[in-house]
C-alpha cells in the first residue's frame, strides 16, 4: 500500500517500543522513514535492518532530542538527505520515579526537556518545511499521566500535561498552512518503559512481573489488558492520513478505559 508514498516521516525515539511500531506501520504504507535514537546503536541497527525488509527508504540518525544542539544537527542532516519532512511524530519520552520532594534537580530538568522541550524544538524545525509545502502533520505522544497525574512522576506528569497545551496552541498557529497538530494520550503499553513500572513492584514483592501487570490491568482498565504498541501506531497513521484533515488540536485517549474505570460500579 502507498498511502504515504513520497511522504518523509520523522519519528523521535523510534527504535523500540511505540516508536518502533509506528515506524513499521509507516513503512508498510510507503513512507520514507527517519529513525531516531539516543543510545544503544546495536538495537537501533536491528530495527533498521528489520524495516529494510519492507522498504529501503529508511535512514537512522543518532540524536538526543532533549538537547537542542542535537536537534539542530539532526535537522541539518535531514535537510541534506530529504530536503525536509512532511510528518513529525514526537514520540521520545522518559519517566523515572521519585517522590516529589526527593526529585533530583538535574533529572527533573532532563525529564522536562525530553518530554516537552524536545517537542517544541523538533516541531519548530519541522514546521518551517511544512509551511513552505503548505501541508504537514505533527502528532505528539503524550500520556494519561498528563490528564490524571501519577504518583512519584511529577515532572513526567507535568511535561505530558504541558504537551497537551502545546498541541492545542500549535494547532491554532499552524492551521492557516494546512498543518494539523494532534496528541495521543496513551495508557500503559506493553513496552520496556511500560513494563518497568511493574518491574519495580516485582523487585519489592518478588512476584512475577507478568502476573503483576495482568492483575493491574484487570483492576485498572475496562478491557482487562495492557495496550500493545501497534494499537497506538494505527491511531497515529489515521491522524497522519489525508482523511483526517478536518481533525486538529485534539487529544485522543487510548488507555483501555483506565481514565474511566472509577465510573464502573
Amino acid at each position: 500500500m502507498d498511502r504515504f508514498k513520497d511522504k518523509v516521516v520523522l519519528i523521535t525515539g523510534s527504535t523500540r517500543g511505540i516508536g518502533r511500531a509506528i515506524a513499521f506501520e509507516f513503512a508498510k504504507e510507503g513512507a520514507k522513514i527517519i529513525l531516531n535514537y539516543r543510545k544503544k546503536r546495536d538495537k537501533a541497527e536491528e530495527t533498521l535492518k528489520e524495516i529494510k525488509k519492507i522498504t529501503n527508504d529508511v535512514i537512522l540518525i543518532k540524536a538526543d532530542v532533549s538537547n537542542r544542539n542535537d536537534v539542530n544537527k539532526m535537522f541539518n542532516e535531514i535537510e541534506n538527505i530529504f530536503n525536509g519532512i512532511d510528518i513529525l511524530i514526537n514520540n521520545a519520552g522518559l519517566g523515572i520515579a521519585y517522590p516529589f520532594i526527593e526529585y533530583p534537580d538535574d533529572l527533573w530538568e532532563r525529564i522536562i526537556n525530553i518530554n516537552l522541550n524536545s517537542v517544541a524544538w523538533c516541531s519548530k524545525k519541522a514546521a518551517k518545511y511544512m509551511i513552505k509545502k503548505r501541508w504537514g502533520r505533527i502528532i505528539n505522544i503524550t500520556s494519561v499521566a498528563g490528564i490524571i497525574g501519577m504518583m512519584n512522576l511529577a515532572p513526567y506528569s507535568a511535561a505530558k500535561a504541558g504537551l497537551i497545551g502545546l498541541t492545542k496552541t500549535l494547532a491554532i498557529e499552524l492551521a492557516p498552512y494546512n498543518i494539523t497538530v494532534n496528541a495521543i494520550a496513551a495508557g500503559i503499553v506493553r513496552t520496556k518503559l511500560g513494563m518497568s513500572i511493574f518491574k519495580l513492584v516485582a523487585q519489592n514483592t518478588k512476584a512475577d512481573i507478568n502476573d503483576i501487570a495482568r492483575k493491574w490491568a484487570n483492576k485498572h482498565t475496562l478491557i482487562g489488558r495492557l495496550l500493545e504498541p501497534y494499537e497506538i501506531a494505527r491511531l497515529v497513521l489515521f491522524l497522519a492520513d489525508e482523511e483526517s484533515s478536518g481533525i486538529t488540536g485534539q487529544l485522543f485517549i487510548i488507555d483501555g478505559g483506565q481514565t474511566l474505570i472509577e465510573g464502573k460500579i
